[in-house]
């Protein structure tokens, strides 16, 4: 274990150390000398007989990230620390995941299920993270976690019309305004639901006779 911590320990310190030099690195962060496909968007490849995420600019990019840095959970933190101004907090966030040598966020800016109590400004966490120009991921809210789901509630019927005009509705919120935006990695639905498939197997096999599902 002290082994294998102690490997990891010397590769993050190894990528730290690259990522340090800008002559080696795109604005994406993508190394230069692992040459794929300049697309304008960050896209997959396969370069020298390996898949790689590869930048805009065409580069091989080696993700060092965290997952969910924005929730409801740190409203005391920018109430006392940042005097209330959430952008203030998203911004120094940014910057000190930059500091500590990550490279990109990927589960974007913020995710439903952690954000449900209504304090983070969503819209300004979006806006944050374009301008500060790191790669992220967007959450396109298709399934509810199960933390989000109120007493009695049970998942969509997936099959059905009105779910279908769900993913429509939502795939027009969240996708449409990142389109051309190139600091964008991808998207993800979430998989909280399927933390507990059983559950959700058991809703549809419920589900009356006629219905979608």
């Amino acid at each position: 274990m002290k082994k294998n911590i102690a490997r990891l320990a010397s590769i993050m310190l190894a990528l730290q150390v690259v990522s340090t030099d800008a002559a080696k690195l795109d604005r994406f962060g993508g190394f230069t000398d692992v040459k794929g496909e300049k697309t304008g968007f960050f896209h997959t490849q396969k370069i020298g007989g390996r898949w790689w995420l590869v930048t805009p600019d065409g580069h091989g990019f080696f993700g060092i990230g965290l997952s969910h840095p924005v929730t409801g959970f740190s409203q005391g933190t920018v109430t006392f620390s940042y005097k209330g101004n959430q952008e203030a907090w998203l911004r120094d966030g940014i910057k000190k995941m930059r500091e500590l040598g990550y490279n990109c966020v990927w589960s974007g800016p913020y995710s439903t299920e952690r954000t449900r109590f209504g304090f983070v400004d969503h819209l300004l966490a979006e806006r944050v993270y374009r301008e500060e120009k790191i790669p992220h991921a967007i959450h396109v809210p298709l399934i509810k976690h199960q933390v989000e789901l109120k007493p009695g509630e049970t998942r969509p019927d997936v099959f059905s019309d009105e779910y279908a005009q769900f993913v429509r509705e939502n795939v027009a919120r969240y996708v449409t305004p990142n389109k051309d935006n190139p600091w964008i990695m991808g998207y993800y639905y979430g998989f909280g639901s399927f933390m507990r498939s059983g559950l959700w197997l058991n809703e549809t096999l419920n589900r009356k006779p006629g219905s979608a599902g």
